[in-house]
C-alpha cells in the first residue's frame, strides 16, 4: 500500500512539474510576440487637403502634413513619409513601425506593415476630425 501511494505522489509531482514548464514555455512565446511591437503615439487627422499627423512618442518627426486623395496609400515609419522601397533606418531611441495611411469613402484605413499588433484598422473620421492611434491601435 505505501508503495502504490508513493508511486501516486510522483505521479502527481511529475505532472505538476510538466504542466508548469508548459505554462512557462507558452507565457515566454506571449512575451516574444508582444515585444515585436514597440511604443508609438501619433495622432491622425484626417484635413481637406489630405492627412496631418502629430506624433507624440516614438517617432523623429513632430508633424507631417501631405496631400492624399481617396483611395491613395502612404507608408509611414518612425522617420516619417516613405516608400516601400526605401532602406530602414534602425534608432534605438525611437520606435520600430511601417504602417500605410489611406483615404476612403468612410474615413481613412490603416494597415500594419511592421511592430504593429494591428494589421488593419479602418474607422469613421470625417474633415476635420482625428484619432490617437498607437502600436495596439485606436485609443
Amino acid at each position: 500500500m505505501r508503495q502504490f501511494i508513493f508511486i501516486l505522489v510522483a505521479v502527481v509531482c511529475f505532472g505538476i512539474s510538466a504542466n508548469a514548464k508548459f505554462l512557462a514555455n507558452n507565457s515566454e512565446n506571449a512575451q516574444t510576440e508582444c515585444s515585436s511591437t514597440s511604443n508609438f503615439l501619433l495622432l491622425i487627422e484626417n484635413t481637406e487637403n489630405g492627412i496631418k499627423i502629430t506624433s507624440t512618442q516614438g517617432c523623429a518627426f513632430k508633424e507631417l502634413r501631405f496631400s492624399l486623395k481617396e483611395g491613395q496609400k502612404q507608408e509611414i515609419d518612425q522617420n516619417g513619409m516613405r516608400n516601400s522601397n526605401d532602406r530602414v533606418v534602425q534608432d534605438d531611441n525611437l520606435a520600430s513601425f511601417r504602417i500605410t495611411i489611406q483615404k476612403s469613402k468612410e474615413g481613412l484605413v490603416l494597415e500594419g506593415i511592421d511592430g504593429t499588433a494591428f494589421k488593419r484598422l479602418s474607422f469613421s473620421c470625417r474633415i476635420g476630425q482625428s484619432q490617437l492611434i498607437d502600436q495596439n491601435g485606436m485609443r
